[in-house]
């Protein structure tokens, strides 16, 4: 089971819409989805709610613990985690904004405390991360 330990939210206005426990970047006058490949990602944080262009401004955790939809593919406790790109839907996709395992050590956001197995796309699952963004 995932869980939240906070240490440091920032809140930004979203420059698209946000799906909550998402990876976002920085866009412009907000943040909106991360969806580009891990190496140009850059993701600021964690969406802690979801948000829209016409909401109010979102907390995104960028220091602590914090649940972050996990990808279709297993994870492992103790791997390292880095964005999955794709575009950012907010259907039953676990593309951009998610994470996946990776053995890549620079481009990882991460690691995860806790793990999660395999599933089909739409099954939304979620893994704790000790967040080193």
């Amino acid at each position: 089971m995932a869980y939240e330990i906070p240490i440091l939210d920032v809140s930004e206005s979203c420059a698209a819409a946000v799906t909550q426990y998402r990876l976002v970047t920085i866009s412009g006058a907000g943040v909106k989805m991360s969806t580009a490949t891990p190496v140009l990602a850059r993701p600021l944080g964690v969406a802690q709610s979801a948000g829209t262009t016409a909401g109010p401004a979102i907390a995104i955790r960028v220091a602590g613990v914090t649940k972050v939809e996990a990808s279709t593919a297993a994870l492992a406790r103790g791997a390292y985690v880095s964005p999955t790109s794709g575009a950012g839907s907010t259907g039953n996709t676990q593309l951009g904004g998610t994470v996946k395992a990776t053995t890549a050590q620079v481009v990882s956001i991460g690691v995860a405390l806790t793990s999660a197995a395999a599933a089909a796309a739409g099954n939304k699952r979620y893994v704790s991360v000790f967040l080193r963004v």
